[in-house]
């Protein structure tokens, strides 16, 4: 799945945020929004940021961001904000308030981090949700203006919300160490959890963890219409040639 995120207003000109708690709503959005592109990348997926950082007008920043979109032919166009206002909570927008499972999910789970939900609003006059030719939604995650709202804020807690919402998957942010047992080898993070049926990334080697936990091991994976081989070492084998030895009866001989 292709997403593009966007990081709602620009760091500088005339399309700048809202302000408060002595936060600026730009440089949270992208804060969160990295987040998000990191973990939906380590997960498989491929992300087009839409955002631009300087923009004349409004209109400029918008059209820039929606052109985008189109053009690279997203499935999701995800936009990220904070509302301003007075109010509490986390509201999602999506055209017409129709109810999208991902715009659901990502609301919950922001909710169940202490956020009043203030529920799935209509979008069709906001330029994100109205223009871009994939299913679009955007999300207010809180109130940059309420004290209450941004002493619970956490990026890592938000972009965690949004990528389980969109893909039902978790990235696990701890660190971890390699565990073995006479099954095979698993991947446990600092919190005692670990990926199962994912895709994660060490350093800058993938892993593929089945639905136990255990790590592909000299065996192949078919991903996306793709094939995928993991070594003895667990790593996705990356720019190598191998050679397969069969025995007299079509077995594949592993060494």
């Amino acid at each position: 799945m292709k997403i593009g995120l966007d990081y709602g207003h620009c760091l500088s000109g005339s399309d700048t945020g809202a302000e408060g708690n002595g936060y600026k709503e730009q440089d949270l959005t992208r804060k969160v929004g990295k987040l998000v592109k990191q973990k939906l990348e380590s997960l498989g997926y491929t992300v087009i940021e839409l955002a631009v950082d300087y923009s004349n007008s409004v209109n400029e920043s918008l059209n820039a961001r929606i052109n985008k979109a189109n053009n690279n032919s997203v499935e999701w166009c995800v936009s990220i904000h904070l509302n301003c206002g007075g109010g509490h909570g986390t509201e999602v927008f999506t055209y017409g308030a129709k109810e999208i499972t991902e715009a659901r999910n990502i609301l919950n789970n922001i909710c169940s981090l202490g956020y009043t939900n203030r529920g799935i609003k209509d979008g069709s006059n906001l330029a994100m949700v109205r223009r871009p030719q994939a299913k679009a939604m955007l999300i207010e995650l809180c109130f940059i203006d309420s004290s209450s709202d941004m002493n619970s804020f956490n990026a890592d807690n938000m972009a965690n919300a949004i990528v389980k919402g969109l893909t039902g998957q978790t990235v696990n942010s701890n660190s971890g160490t390699w565990k073995q047992d006479t099954i095979g080898w698993w991947y446990a993070y600092s919190n005692g959890s670990y990926p199962k049926s994912q895709w994660f990334k060490v350093g800058q080697d993938w892993y593929y963890a089945d639905e136990k936990g255990y790590c592909y091991q000299n065996r192949w994976l078919k991903h996306k219409d793709n094939w995928y081989y993991f070594k003895d070492n667990c790593k996705m084998t990356t720019n190598e040639t191998l050679t397969y030895k069969f025995n007299s009866n079509g077995e594949w001989i592993n060494g």
